[in-house]
């Protein structure tokens, strides 16, 4: 009988104990996520100008990593000379600011055949045009010309009998 109460109460108190958060803690059971501040944010990969795969090299610092301080020199001090945007039909034949791809001829045959670069620059006022002359009406138009039922005279309306 003593056995059985002994194990029943030790049973109790391990179930209590597993519910504590010290204990969890101290049995190493808690979740521990990281820290947000102590994460370091890799530089994503880059291809290399002539695509050549070059083998990495053991124990070698990646080359576009930077350090905490050159990333935040690099937030802060912008750069004052401002590198000129690409015009919209360089961009849309594929030649990017990237001096190493060269777009091939299907890639400009298919954008050619695409239309890409041949949109009218007045596109936006024909659309406010066409906008403005749609033959719908508008609500409050629908409303005005809407047949109103006449208003009923409590007075004059006959009573109901019941």
């Amino acid at each position: 009988m003593t056995k059985i109460l002994t194990l029943s109460v030790c049973s109790f108190i391990l179930v209590l104990l597993a519910g504590c958060d010290s204990t969890k803690k101290f049995l190493g059971m808690e979740n521990k996520q990281p820290d947000a501040f102590e994460v370091m944010n890799r530089a994503p990969l880059e291809l290399p100008p002539d695509f050549d795969l070059r083998p990495p090299e053991p124990g070698k610092k990646r080359p576009q990593e930077m350090t905490k301080r050159q990333q935040a020199e690099q937030q802060l001090i912008k750069p004052t000379q401002q590198t000129p945007q690409p015009q919209v039909s360089d961009k849309a034949l594929g030649k990017t600011r990237r001096s190493h791809y060269k777009s091939t001829s299907g890639e400009q045959a298919f954008l050619s055949q695409a239309g890409v670069g041949k949109s009218s620059t007045n596109l936006k006022n024909k659309m406010r045009q066409q906008e403005m002359t749609d033959s719908e009406d508008s609500f409050l138009k629908q409303l005005a010309r809407e047949k109103k039922d006449p208003v009923i005279n409590p007075y004059t309306e006959p009573t109901p009998k019941s």
